[in-house]
């Protein structure tokens, strides 16, 4: 992968693909491979093939982010530099999480690309909590209702963890996202106040019926209705 890597740094991405295909059969790592391989094709825009190669990576390991990082970017044709950008974020970052906005047909893009994929791999834990951070409104309201139900009934300790990552807001001084740790700025976090209705929710009907409250008015259907 040496020179591959040498001829990406060098600008030269279609000669560092076309390297890459012919030395496949003398790679010994196969999935450093796939993955350069995936990463080449973004920088190429060739998202229709990106796209195929970061789903064969998920279908491997849903647990990955830089996978769902790279197919959010395929997703969203988002041009090379901001894929690359993406692609070395770490952690948890997504397009979804650190781009400023998403336009309501980029959110529909990537609601059905999960929908897709939460049927593939119905007990992806990442798969079932990626979409929250792209749901808005009501969309998200029915959507995070149901993973609290779920996971708050399987007793997930990361539950509270997961949940204050949703809760963002725009950095001043750079315009990113950032997650929100003013308390006041919690408060007002819209994602925010939908847990909270939810979590008061829960309380008061398990105080007085110890079942839960019938779902929220959108959570009765797919958990991919479509976002306002």
């Amino acid at each position: 992968l040496y020179k591959t890597l040498i001829l990406e740094q060098a600008g030269r991405v279609e000669e560092a693909l076309t390297w890459l295909d012919a030395e496949k059969e003398y790679v010994v790592d196969g999935l450093s491979w796939r993955m350069k391989r995936a990463e080449l094709l973004l920088a190429l825009e060739r998202y229709d093939d990106a796209h195929a190669a970061y789903r064969a990576l998920l279908a491997e390991n849903s647990e990955h982010y830089l996978y769902h990082s790279g197919l959010q970017c395929a997703v969203l044709r988002l041009d090379a530099t901001t894929s690359a950008e993406m692609l070395k974020l770490g952690g948890c970052g997504l397009p979804s999480t650190e781009l400023p906005s998403l336009s309501p047909e980029q959110r529909a893009l990537l609601q059905a690309e999960y929908a897709e994929l939460s049927e593939t791999d119905p007990f992806s834990l990442v798969c079932d909590k990626i979409p929250l951070t792209f749901l808005e409104g009501e969309a998200f309201k029915a959507r995070v209702d149901t993973y609290m139900r779920k996971h708050l009934q399987r007793g997930l300790p990361s539950l509270g963890a997961d949940l204050a990552a949703l809760y963002l807001t725009l950095d001043p001084e750079t315009g990113k996202k950032v997650r929100a740790k003013d308390p006041y700025d919690i408060k007002q976090n819209k994602r925010y106040l939908v847990v909270k209705e939810l979590v008061e929710g829960y309380i008061d009907a398990l105080t007085k019926t110890e079942a839960f409250p019938p779902p929220s008015s959108s959570s009765s259907s797919s958990s991919s209705s479509s976002s306002s």
